[in-house]
C-alpha cells in the first residue's frame, strides 16, 4: 500500500472507533448509574475486581455479580434489538 493512501485508512479506522464508542455509550446508558460505572471500570478501564470493589465499597463477590448481571442485560438488549429470540 502506498504510504500516500494510509491516511484513508487510519480515517475508516478512527470513524468505525468513534462509531462503536458511541454504541457502547448508547448500551451502558441503559444501566442504573452504580452498574454503569462498575462496568465501565472493569470492562473498559480495565481496573480489576479488587480495585473496583475497594473504590466502590462493595465487596469483590458483589462487584463480580453486578457485573455478570449487568453484561448479561446489555447482552439480552442486544439480541432483541437485533431480532434475535432466546438462545436455546
Amino acid at each position: 500500500m502506498p504510504l500516500d493512501e494510509t491516511a484513508e485508512l487510519f480515517a475508516a479506522d478512527e470513524v468505525e472507533s468513534v462509531g462503536a464508542k458511541r454504541d457502547v455509550e448508547k448500551l451502558l446508558a441503559k444501566l442504573p448509574e452504580g452498574k454503569r460505572a462498575l462496568v465501565r471500570a472493569i470492562k473498559l478501564d480495565g481496573d480489576s475486581i479488587a480495585e473496583t470493589a475497594a473504590a466502590s465499597g462493595l465487596s469483590e463477590g458483589a462487584v463480580k455479580v453486578a457485573v455478570h448481571r449487568a453484561v448479561k442485560s446489555l447482552n439480552e438488549d442486544l439480541r432483541l434489538e437485533d431480532g434475535g429470540g432466546h438462545e436455546n
